[in-house]
């Protein structure tokens, strides 16, 4: 019986260090707090980083791709309702209003980016996907820790937590003072809607025209007769002088 109970409570412990080794998250946050960070640059603790889940997708603050740190960065078209991630050679491009998602091909992607006070959150797997990046999500003294990597990350999730801890730590209780005390409460009936949404043809974004100065028009050359070439006057027929004392008979 001990052996079994030993076995089971070994089973138990690899699933969740599996779970937290894949990026599969163990649960939410009971309080809806989280820390963020990129590679090894944690992010601070504010309502403009604080990820969240909505219908079982986790959604990070575009905070998290504003340093290129990951090597993605991020840029708001509010004329045109857009909120766009990308790198040297690849772009997401997030249609607010039309919840949905494409690249610059046009091809779609089944996700959306939520707006909260101002902040573009993105849903994590789709963009790790689609930019060859990975994330974690592990448990520490205070708050889970989400963590996005990239292929330049250095520090092991243990280390980057170890050497993170007093800075997490005072971070968190920062955060409380600020919150004066008040539980922080997942998101409600009034947050955005976060249904799915329906399939349609993103808007067509072109490039706009490139705007070159017009050719300098200048006036032709004047083309001018040549000078008529006359012939020589004729050189008058020299004469023949008498001699002195005339000419002879």
């Amino acid at each position: 019986m001990k052996n079994r109970l030993r076995r089971f409570a070994a089973l138990a412990l690899a699933l969740l260090l599996l779970a937290c080794l894949t990026g599969v998250p163990v649960r939410a946050s009971a309080d809806g707090v989280y820390f963020t960070a990129a590679n090894d640059q944690l992010m601070e603790l504010t309502a403009d980083t604080m990820p969240f889940y909505s219908n079982d997708v986790l959604y990070v603050s575009s905070r998290l791709f504003e340093g290129g740190e990951l090597g993605v960065s991020y840029a708001r078209h509010t004329s045109l309702g857009l909120a766009t991630l990308y790198s040297s050679s690849l772009d997401l491009r997030f249609d607010l209003a039309g919840q949905v998602a494409y690249d610059k091909q046009n091809n779609l992607y089944p996700g959306y980016a939520i707006e909260r006070g101002g902040v573009v959150f993105f849903p994590l797997n789709m963009v790790c996907r689609y930019f060859g990046l990975t994330w974690t999500q592990t448990a520490t003294d205070t708050a889970p820790l989400i963590r996005v990597k990239s292929g330049s990350v250095v520090l092991s999730d243990a280390d980057f937590i170890y050497a993170a801890t007093r800075l997490m730590s005072a971070r968190y209780s920062d955060y409380e003072r600020a919150q004066g005390g008040r539980p922080v409460t997942p998101p409600g009936p009034n947050d955005p809607a976060v249904t799915d949404p329906p399939v349609t043809e993103p808007p067509v974004v072109t490039e706009p025209p490139v705007v070159t100065e017009p050719p300098v028009v200048t006036e032709p050359p004047v083309v001018t007769e040549p000078p008529i070439v006359t012939d020589p006057p004729a050189e008058p027929t020299p004469t023949e002088q008498p001699p002195e004392g005339g000419w002879e008979a």
